[in-house]
């Protein structure tokens, strides 16, 4: 395992902020339409319960905001050192303007399932496919799927 550091993904600010403030926004605008014009008890309560669901997704993409992704020769991790994917297990990457992948970001397709988990806004992980973007900056995302494209050439032996 080597410990330096290709490449580090930092959040963008302005990202991070829009995303953070529209979660809460939505959160605090819906109790103030249960109040304002009443419906039925079970809308209210669907009505309150996405308002507190928005609230902690935004408290929870304000955390994932402290926080960045680091590239080594032979990993993607986050900033405290968990493991994302090593890149031997990474088949290829897909960025392509079609692809469905987060905002600034790209798309790792593995060999083999992996557990599902994520850090909201930074990367998501579902079967053999890890998404990662959201509140990067996309000159960021473009630049670590680059060095990630370089590195897996590299490793087939194509560079």
């Amino acid at each position: 395992m080597s410990d330096d550091i290709l490449y580090k993904l930092p959040v963008s600010r302005v990202r991070r902020w829009v995303g953070v403030g529209s979660f809460a926004i939505v959160g605090v605008l819906l109790p103030t339409v249960v109040v304002v014009s009443p419906a039925t008890l079970v809308w209210n309560i669907l009505l309150l319960a996405y308002a507190a669901f928005c609230l902690w997704q935004a408290y929870r993409m304000h955390l994932a905001g402290q926080r960045s992704l680091i590239l080594y020769e032979d990993r993607l991790t986050l900033d405290d050192g968990e493991l994302i994917a090593p890149l031997s297990e990474v088949v290829s990457i897909d960025r392509s303007l079609f692809a469905y992948k987060p905002s600034g970001g790209f798309i790792l397709k593995l060999r083999e399932k992996s557990p599902k988990g994520g850090v909201m806004g930074l990367y998501s992980r579902r079967g053999r496919r890890i998404a990662v973007g959201g509140i990067v900056s996309s000159v960021g995302g473009r630049g670590m799927a680059d060095m990630i494209q370089a590195l897996l050439l590299q490793r087939d032996g194509e560079l």
